[in-house]
């Protein structure tokens, strides 16, 4: 372990600089390996670990909703307003859910701090990349897909997936436009 004032080389275990004596602090990592500032407990990188997406240029199909089965959603831009569900369409950019308070979550901007969850809805079905529940803590995270019947668990907010899978002449002509 390196000494932070003299740069010396110490045992991984010394807790004080052989060559100096000033205390040596452990370095310590995320679960993904980037390196904690002294103290910190937060990673200041994976926040900005968003997996990327495909362009998608369709029509906005309504392909489901998002019941609220516990706790309550609102939107930012409406914070007062809750809403009992979500309308989840075809779109190019994911909808953003960030977690305000105790049992609350709000549909955010992508670039606010607070997101810890983003559903991606494709004609595939939707998908989702939630940060509060990664399926391995060492591994980036990834948009996984979100069954029909399925919930989301946001804290003390749980959110339901309703498909509404339009029918076979809305898809087709879709396709034609």
């Amino acid at each position: 372990m390196k000494c932070s004032h003299c740069y010396a080389d110490n045992k991984a275990w010394a807790t004080v600089c052989e060559a100096c004596g000033q205390a040596v602090q452990r370095l310590e990592t995320c679960p993904l390996g980037h390196l904690l500032p002294p103290g910190g407990r937060d990673c200041p990188v994976c926040p900005s670990l968003w997996p990327e997406v495909d362009a998608f240029a369709g029509p906005a199909l309504l392909r489901g909703l998002l019941w609220v089965d516990a706790g309550k959603l609102a939107e930012a831009r409406a914070p007062d307003r809750l809403l009992a569900y979500l309308e989840v369409r075809d779109r190019d950019r994911p909808v953003s859910l960030a977690r305000r308070a105790s049992g609350r979550v709000e549909v955010a901007p992508e670039d606010d701090p607070d997101v810890v969850c983003r559903l991606l809805m494709r004609p595939g079905g939707p998908r989702v990349c939630n940060k509060s529940a990664p399926a391995d803590p060492r591994s980036l995270p990834q948009y996984v897909p979100l069954p029909p019947g399925s919930s989301l668990d946001l804290g003390e907010v749980r959110l339901r997936f309703l498909d509404l899978a339009p029918p076979a002449w809305a898809e087709k002509m879709a396709a034609s436009r």
